[in-house]
């Protein structure tokens, strides 16, 4: 069943994508390519675009998924493409925690947090601002933030910027170890063709 839908909606995309597809031709062999239910390179046509698809979306900054905008809207009115899904982020460490978003935060010993209390003075001039439990599984922007952890909080302190004029007092998050996550592309990939349930692929293991 499953192979004679594929090789239905095959024969349909190819004479439907075979006039418009010049300049979106990428998007649409991916999509026809991750549709294949005996393997997303099962297809030596499939092999190439698949690759690209791969480099495009496991590295440091991850290029935008390509669309098939011909088959997003079908005559049937049901929608055909493919998107990632999961985080784009590991969970914090254990022990530690997501900087809030927005808070000033760094890390030092308790004997510089006990400083900082009580005299204002913060020796330590490396911040990062935190940006949350970010989690997200569509971005609008693929240009993500790092995702930060802090681990044994120590408190809030009401410091001055050491070594800045003017000086400027700013409440800084002190953590004993401040973690820096980078985002990273989900291994998993839901497509979804003619209005049949979504199906799930793991993209690192299938394109390999």
């Amino acid at each position: 069943m499953k192979r004679t839908f594929y090789t239905a909606f095959l024969s349909l995309s190819l004479c439907g994508f075979s006039a418009t597809a010049k300049a979106d031709t990428w998007g649409c062999e991916v999509l026809l390519c991750l549709a294949n239910p005996s393997g997303v390179m099962a297809a030596p046509a499939c092999v190439a675009p698949i690759k690209k698809l791969y480099k495009a979306l496991y590295k440091w900054r991850p290029d935008p998924f390509p669309r098939c905008k011909e088959a997003e809207t079908s005559n049937d009115n049901t929608t055909n493409y493919a998107q990632v899904t999961g985080s784009y982020y590991d969970d914090c460490p254990s022990g530690s925690e997501p900087i809030g978003e927005g808070v000033l935060a760094s890390s030092s010993t308790y004997a510089n947090y006990l400083r900082a209390r009580t005299q204002n003075i913060y020796a330590n001039t490396a911040y990062v601002i935190g940006t949350g439990n970010l989690g997200t599984n569509n971005p609008v922007s693929f240009d993500l933030p790092n995702k930060y952890c802090g681990r044994t909080f120590y408190g809030n302190a009401a410091v001055i910027h050491a070594y800045r004029l003017p000086a400027i007092k700013t409440s800084v998050a002190i953590y004993a170890e401040v973690i820096t996550l980078t985002p990273r592309t989900p291994s998993e990939i839901v497509i979804f063709i003619g209005g049949q349930p979504p199906r799930t692929i793991n993209f690192k293991t299938d394109a390999q």
